[in-house]
This record gives structure tokens, sequence and C-alpha cells, in this order.
């Protein structure tokens, strides 16, 4: 009885201390609700106050909070947020951004209207590289905070929020906020010269300011044309004041849980014309399935790249345009190659949800999406992903999936306000495809292009993009891969594989990786698999200790015989022999100072496992290099470079110390001296190889030493004390110290016995 006592005592204090601390924190004001009314006026709708309430400004919080929008002044008159761009380690290279975003921290269902609610909220303002805003913050105080590379702004806001029939529906909200301005200096040329400064960083200067209207308006229903919200910062001070701003235009996205409604079939149908667009019209295309279920499985992590407008023939400023988007400055850094700029597929949406759809061949599908360009300095993609405004560097797109023609085509919208014109920045076409056939030349398992549909005025060249295999992904059962160089290999086998008497050694005591003698078709499969598994490798090339280069070399496998793919599927149900040559298409990449040009090659050709040889012949992508190509003597198809020899060398799997046991690379071009795409030849040693049967082979030699010394361990143990008890049998006087040995024996023999079991369970 008396600890149920305890108990309920202790519930109560438990309960009491929440209740305590949730009153503690939530000490939100509403004392400017007067003042909003006041300042919104001309904003909110004049019956705002009257009209009954609508079930549109439930779950407010969810609805209404955005995260990592865009912010921008149109002006520089009078900025609000300095920024410090001395290098701080990473950051060096990155160019910074603007964002915004905003969390509801109260709705004050005590006072709610019939028609509108009382809100608080934070918004937090920063001019940042390489960081986001992942949560809401835990102080809502406002705040101003620098440092190289980075400024914070934090406001706190209350306000109200209402729901207008204006603009075909919306929710409007209308703040005032209080903040901690940075000041500005007296030179309007120079308003922030005490960046400058050293010691800024521990007390920058700052002025209180409650003078701050923010409106944002949200959409009652999101459509291609009305993707994002927008709104305005702005300071109702005097403009002779030091506390006035530019106004702050803002722009963001959708949430995942908001509602998306597709156009009408009579939009869609007045852009079609994807049979017009630069991809390969012979190009065999996955039919059928869902795109999305595509888009989804090979856009889980990387996104599409960017291919260079080699093809263009007009001005400069014209061919180094990336399509219809907005190029920043590290973007027009690459002088129309767009090496490194990425396209980011976002919020993909289906009228068919893709768990409906999966396996079923069902009609044409409609299709809504955000594409994004990542510029070149965001070199893991994570910031592009993360953000949500709508500036000019993104697309609001909507389309059909025609099933019957494997073709997506889309229209895509620009511009971030929420009110579109009928074709008002609607002009860009975008189409997209899923290629089954896979070739020395075509690595890619998505293809696609972004043009404008007014093609007698355009006003920049297509762009084009891909979303190169991932040799880690599961590819579909219908994809294949299409040998063409394997009569070009053969001869860079008769000319590496000459008779000599080392050719001779080697064939009569040393074994190289092959897929043994199978016994079935499944004992095949598997034996191609563990090939496949030995075949790739990356290790790091061994080079000389003052070298500051440190290249590393990597071989990923797509096909080997007759199987294509991570998951194999058989080509054909043919078993071969154990010795005969393989054809093999692989991509080599070598990483490094000195190795830019060779981060991506293409090859193909054939495994001989009687040497543990690949005899191949690559192709490398040159299209971002246009003053090569009509530099060059030699014709270059669909700007690839394919006249390069490759050899790559594998270590014997048997008497391994007869020799080094490491892979040897080496690349050769077949050009004359005098083309500017020739290279000297390259010839690299990695570090050692261990295949998958010496890995277990070492794994399992381990487990047998441990297991003998685990049956060793006690026998000892025994030994020991059955010696002491021999002793203390003829010396009484040390019964005290044997025992204490005694002990300490068998502690030890448990300790290196349990150590040992653990070793072998792991």
């Amino acid at each position: 009885m008396k600890s149920v006592f305890l108990l309920v005592l202790f519930l109560i204090l438990c309960i009491t201390f929440v209740n305590a601390r949730r009153r503690s924190t939530k000490a939100f004001e509403y004392d400017r609700i007067d003042d909003v009314k006041r300042e919104c006026s001309s904003i909110l709708p004049p019956d705002f106050d009257h009209k009954r309430y609508g079930n549109q400004l439930y779950r407010l919080p969810e609805k209404l909070s955005f995260v990592n929008g865009d912010w921008w002044q149109d002006l520089d008159k009078a900025p609000l947020i300095p920024y410090d761009d001395k290098p701080n380690g990473f950051l060096v290279h990155s160019s910074p951004f603007n964002l915004i975003s905003f969390w509801i921290t109260d709705v004050d269902d005590a006072h709610r209207s019939n028609n509108s609610v009382n809100i608080n909220g934070v918004l937090q303002l920063s001019v940042m590289t390489g960081e986001l805003f992942t949560s809401k913050p835990y102080e809502r105080y406002p705040m101003f905070n620098m440092y190289p590379g980075n400024s914070e702004l934090r406001m706190s806001f209350q306000g109200i929020v209402t729901y207008t029939e204006e603009n075909n529906g919306e929710i409007v909200m209308c703040l005032l906020g209080n903040a901690m301005l940075p000041s500005r200096g007296p030179d309007p040329n120079n308003p922030w010269g005490w960046v400058k400064e050293p010691g800024y960083i521990n007390q920058p200067p700052h002025i209180q300011d409650d003078r701050i209207l923010m409106v944002v308006h949200y959409p009652d229903t999101f459509t291609v044309k009305k993707r994002g919200i927008y709104g305005s910062l702005k300071s109702l001070n005097p403009k002779s004041s030091q506390k006035y701003f530019e106004e702050i235009h803002i722009s963001a996205s959708l949430s995942r849980s908001a509602n998306y409604e597709f156009s009408s079939e009579k939009l869609v149908s007045n852009f079609k014309g994807c049979e017009t667009s630069f991809v390969d019209k012979d190009l065999d295309t996955l039919k059928g399935a869902n795109i999305c279920c595509k888009l989804e499985h090979f856009l889980r992590e990387d996104p599409l790249t960017v291919v260079p407008n080699w093809r263009c023939n007009g001005t400069e400023d014209f061919c180094s345009k990336l399509g219809p988007f907005e190029s920043d400055a590290s973007i027009k850094e690459t002088n129309g190659s767009f090496k490194g700029v990425a396209l980011h597929l976002q919020d993909i949406r289906c009228e068919k949800p893709c768990s409906e759809t999966e396996g079923k061949h069902g009609g044409s599908v409609k299709v809504a999406m955000v594409i994004r360009v990542g510029p070149p300095s965001d070199d893991i993609y994570y910031t592009t992903r993360q953000r949500t405004g709508l500036k000019k560097m993104t697309l609001s797109a909507e389309g059909v999936w025609d099933p019957s023609s494997g073709q997506l085509c889309m229209v895509g919208c620009r511009g971030y306000g929420i009110v579109y014109k009928e074709g008002d920045g609607c002009d860009p076409r975008i189409c997209l495809y899923t290629p089954l056939m896979f070739s020395i030349k075509q690595r890619s398992v998505i293809l696609g292009s972004i043009s404008s549909i007014e093609e007698s005025n355009m006003s920049y060249f297509p762009l084009s993009f891909k979303k190169r295999v991932d040799y880690a992904q599961e590819l579909s059962f219908n994809q294949y891969y299409e040998y063409s160089k394997i009569e070009l290999a053969q001869a860079v086998v008769e000319k590496h594989e000459r008779y000599s008497f080392e050719t001779v050694i080697k064939k009569r005591f040393l074994s190289f990786p092959k897929v043994k003698l199978p016994e079935s078709l499944d004992s095949f499969l598997n034996g191609l698999s563990l090939l496949e598994k030995d075949l790739t490798f990356y290790h790091p090339a061994s080079t000389p200790r003052r070298s500051r280069s440190h290249p590393y070399v990597e071989i990923e496998i797509l096909s080997l015989g007759p199987l294509f793919g991570k998951y194999w599927t058989l080509q054909n149900d043919s078993i071969i022999r154990e010795d005969t040559p393989l054809n093999v298409s692989a991509q080599l990449s070598v990483t490094g100072a000195n190795y830019g040009n060779f981060s991506e090659v293409f090859v193909e050709g054939l495994y001989h496992p009687i040497v543990g040889k690949m005899y191949l012949v690559g192709c490398r992508d040159v299209r971002a290099y246009s003053n090569l190509l009509y530099e060059s003597t030699t014709d270059l198809k669909d700007g690839f470079d394919c006249l390069i020899e490759v050899v790559v060398s594998y270590p014997p799997t048997t008497n391994r110390w007869l020799v080094n046991p490491t892979p040897r690379v080496s690349i050769a071009s077949q050009r004359n001296n005098l083309d500017p795409l020739f290279f000297t030849p390259i010839n690299l040693q990695t570090v050692q190889l261990t295949y998958q049967d010496q890995r277990e082979g070492i794994s399992s030699s381990n487990r047998g030493g441990q297991g003998t010394l685990q049956v060793l361990t006690p026998l000892i143990g025994i030994c020991c004390i059955l010696s002491q008890l021999f002793y203390i049998k003829h010396n009484l006087d040390s019964v005290h110290y044997v025992s204490l040995v005694m002990i300490a024996t068998q502690a030890l023999g448990v300790r290196l016995s349990t150590s040992y079991r653990s070793r072998i369970a792991c």
C-alpha cells in the first residue's frame, strides 16, 4: 500500500512539473493584434472578422510553415543582412545563397474569430554556404548572428491568418515583427564597413526594430501555374531611418502534405511534340510501366547530369545558356561545358500512385514535379535537394506519361509568382525517356531534353540531360547491352598476346579469376556473379613517395558474358567453358589531380581468363571540350573519343608469391601526336588485390586458429591446476599462494576462452 502511495505521488509531481514547464515555455503574447489590423487593413479582406469560419484554417502549423525558401531584394540601396566572404575552410569554394524559413509557434484557439485566427511565428533569414535550416529553432527571441560564410537574422512575429476568395481562393497571412537588425554605416556605398574590422563576431552592431510587416499568400489549390507561396517583408519606417530596408521578396514551394490539382487535358495537349527532341529517334525505350516508379528508383540518391551544348553553332552567349534557367556565377564559369551542373527532380507526384500501377500496363498517367538546377559548387548535392524556393533556377513541370511510346512530355512554367497569365512563363517543353538498350556510348538510365515550344524564336539552345547508370542499382529485366567494339578488342588481343616464354609459364603454373566448370545453369550464374566481384575493384594507385598526386583506380563491371546488370538476368541460356574469353563492358575511372580527363571512360572488350587480362576499347565523353571537337583530325561521332586502348592485368589466384599480386592498368591513345585529343600512355599499378576466395580462405584459417586456441586454452589451464595440486601434496606451507595462482589461472583461461569464442561468432 505504501509503495502504491509513493508511485501516485511521484506521478502527480511529474505531471505538475510538465505542466509548469509547458506554461513557462508557452508564454505567447498577442498584444499587437490591433496594430496588425490597422497595418493590414488593405491586405486582409474587409469581412475577415465576420464571415463564418471555414475548414481552410485547420492544421495551420503544418500548412503555413515553410523551410529553406528563397529571399531577395531588387535594390541594394538599403540592404538588410551583411555577409562576410572571408575564406572559412570548405566554404571558400561555395557561392552564398539567401534562405528563408518560417515556423508557426502558436495558434490562439481561445480567441479564434469567425474566419480568422491569431498566430505567433518565428522567421529566420540567412546568407550562408554549406548549411541549411533543418528544424525549428528552440529559442524564439530576435537575434542576429554572423561569422565568415554565415549570417543569420531571426525575427519574432504575431498577426492574423485568414481566407479570401481572391485569386481563386487563397490563405493570407499578415504579421508584425520584432527584430534586432544589423546596423548599417553612414556611407551608403559601404554600409557594412564594420564587417572588415576584427572582432565583429563577438559583438556585431545592431538596432532594435518592431516596425516590420510580413505578408504571405498561400493558394487554396496548388497547380503547375500556382506551385508555390509568395510574399514580402517590408519596413514600415521612413526611408530616412537607419532601420529602413528595401522590400524583401519571399518564394517557397508547397510542402509534401499539400494537395496538388492536376491540370486539364487541354492544357497538356497544347505542349506535345517530344518527337522533335534531341533524343535518338531509334532509341529503344521503356514502355507500359508507370514512369514514377522508375524516377523514384533511379533518382533516389543522385540527380540528373546536364550535357554540354556541343551541337550548338550559334553565338557564344546563345550556346552557353543553361536552357530556360538563370545561371549563377559558378555556372557561367563553366563556359558552356556545364561541368558539375545537375538537375534535381523534386516533389514528384503522379495522378496514379506508383503502388497502384506497379506491374500493370494501364493508360496514360499525369505527372508533376519541380526541376531545380544544382550549381557546380554544390558538390554533394545536399544543399540543392533541401531548397524549396521557386526563383529563376527552377521549373514547375506537369505533363503526361504515354505508356505506348515510352515518353514523358511536360510543360514547364518559370517564375516565382503565384498568378500566371495564360501562357506566361510556360514555354519550356520537357521530354524524358528511360532507355532499354545500353552500349559503349549509351550508359544512361534516363535521357531527356528541355526545349522551347516556339522553335521559330528560340531564346536558348535545347538543353539535354541524362542519369548515368549506377552499377550497384537493380536494372529492369528487359534492359540489355549491345556490343559494338568486340572486333576492335580482338585486334588489341592480337597486338598484346604474342607468343612468348612468359605466356607459356603463366598458362602452365598460374591460375587467374575465372568461372569454374559449372555443373548446372544456376552454378554458372553464381560463378559469373563471383567473377564479376573479383574483377571489380577500387584501389589507390602506387605512386612515388614524393608525388603529390594520389590517384584512385576503379573498375565497375556492367555486363559479363551472357549476363547484364548487377542482379543478373540471362540474355541466353548457353553455358560456356571456363577458359573461353568473355565479352565484358565496364567503366574505368581514374581520379586524381592529373587525371581529370579519365574520370569516366566507358570500355568494352574481352576478358581472357587464361592470362587474367581484359583487352578493351574505351570511349570518353569529350562534348565538354567543344573547341577540341572541331580541331581534331578524326571524326568524333556523338561527341565521344573512341580511339582509346585499355589493358587491365589481374594478379593470379594461385602461386601469388611468384608475381606481384597487384592489378595493372594501361591506357593508350590511338591518335597521332598532333591531334589535340592525343595523350601520352598511362600506366598505373594499384595496391594488392585480394579475391573473394582468398578472403574466405583467410577468414577460415583465422577461425581455425582461433578454434584451436579455444581448445588449447582450457587444457593448459587444467594442466596448470593439476600441477599445482601435485605440488601442494609435498609443500603444505605454500597452499595459500598456490590457491591464488589457481584462481588467476582459471580467470585467465575463462577470459581467453570467452574472447576467442566471441571472435569466432563474429
